[in-house]
């Protein structure tokens, strides 16, 4: 779905994550005109300059698109330069199904996320105390540092605003969005009681915004009172992120597996081949397996891709078959569906290329044990 500006939470993140907040920010002719219509701030003219953190709060508070172009053009050159960062940094996340086009989040029917996806990106962004503390202010004053014009930045949120109706302590920082294609969008984080909850909402209609505001409301109201008896816990050797398991060796079975896996709280669990049907306790664990956790009330609760690096073919094995994928593949004769494209990262770099290729062929000549992923 179009995210609108619920976009700029990736902006900000990567700002923090490459420039210093006391560097300085110059405003260009391009981040003053190459907006569509209504993506306008009068306030803001070509050469205006203001601090790193002085345009983030602009950014995060009062979702000024000029100072995304300009954050923009000063971590990449131009705007589709950025683009192609903020994707590369998505997919580290584990937003897989993110593609951006721009810093702003403006109309553009190929910038699409996924509330999941701008979930990830959030969670990422919270990590970083200064995010929360520029996101979760109200309101922000700062000036031109070349002609001295004050700027007000209040929060476009009301949930973080004492004065409005819809002022809710919980709410740490957050981010609002709007456009025609995109309706009211939301991306919030809230703590209450020693627990952290992310919520998303996208493409909420009608109300003037109360709307979005009552949806987040109620689905913080659920999250909060979630019982902690019915939340997940794993007990594994194995690790489990962003819907992968990852540190599976080859030749491990499916009774193996168990001994490594088990819950902390009452459910159970599945480890199921790509077609959903149950692994038998003898078989392989392989690629592209689905674990999948149940509550109580056999409700899923949880579902995670196991990958088995160099893996290849998803056979369970590690094998001469798997160094022709991976050769078939730096030489571009084959593609890879995705998940064994990341199997086939046996280094971990995010690419397959030739140090995969000597990786593998030392595993199976037996001069070296590839790790396993983390």
């Amino acid at each position: 779905m179009c995210p609108a500006s619920t976009t700029k939470v990736m902006t900000a993140l990567m700002t923090l994550e490459n420039l210093s907040l006391s560097d300085s920010l110059t405003i260009s002719y391009k981040a003053t005109h190459d907006l569509i219509e209504g993506g306008f701030d009068e306030r803001f003219k070509e050469g205006q300059v203001y601090t790193i953190e002085e345009a983030l709060y602009g950014l995060c508070l009062n979702s000024v698109n000029t100072l995304g172009y300009a954050l923009a053009e000063k971590m990449a050159g131009d705007v589709p330069s950025f683009a192609a960062m903020m994707n590369k940094r998505a997919a580290e996340l584990g937003a897989l199904h993110t593609s951006f086009t721009n810093p702003h989040g403006l109309n553009d029917m190929k910038h699409l996320t996924t509330v999941y996806d701008m979930a990830k990106i959030l969670w990422a962004a919270i990590e970083i105390d200064t995010y929360r503390t520029i996101a979760g202010t109200p309101s922000y004053t700062c000036a031109d540092l070349k002609d001295g014009q004050k700027m007000v930045f209040p929060h476009t949120l009301r949930l973080l605003q004492p004065e409005s109706p819809w002022y809710d302590s919980r709410v740490v920082c957050g981010k609002t969005g709007w456009t025609e294609d995109a309706s009211f969008c939301r991306a919030v984080y809230a703590k209450e009681g020693g627990r952290d909850l992310i919520c998303v909402v996208f493409y909420s209609e009608g109300g003037g915004g109360d709307n979005v505001e009552s949806d987040v409301e109620k689905l913080l109201n659920y999250g909060f009172s979630f019982p902690d008896e019915k939340l997940i816990s794993f007990q594994s050797d194995y690790t489990l992120k962003d819907g992968y398991l990852t540190a599976v060796g080859p030749d491990v079975t499916v009774g193996a597996f168990a001994s490594h896996f088990s819950l902390k709280t009452s459910g159970s669990w599945l480890l199921t081949d790509e077609s959903n049907r149950k692994r038998g306790t003898n078989e392989l664990v392989r690629t592209g397996d689905q674990l999948r956790v149940y509550d109580t009330n056999n409700i899923l609760q949880y579902k995670a891709q196991v990958l088995i690096f160099a893996d290849v073919n998803g056979d369970g094995k590690i094998n001469i078959s798997d160094l022709i994928k991976v050769r078939n593949h730096i030489l571009q004769e084959q593609m890879l569906q995705a998940v064994y494209r990341t199997a086939a990262d046996v280094n971990g770099d995010g690419k397959i290329n030739i140090s995969d290729l000597i990786k593998i062929r030392n595993h199976i000549l037996g001069e070296s044990i590839i790790s396993q992923g983390k």
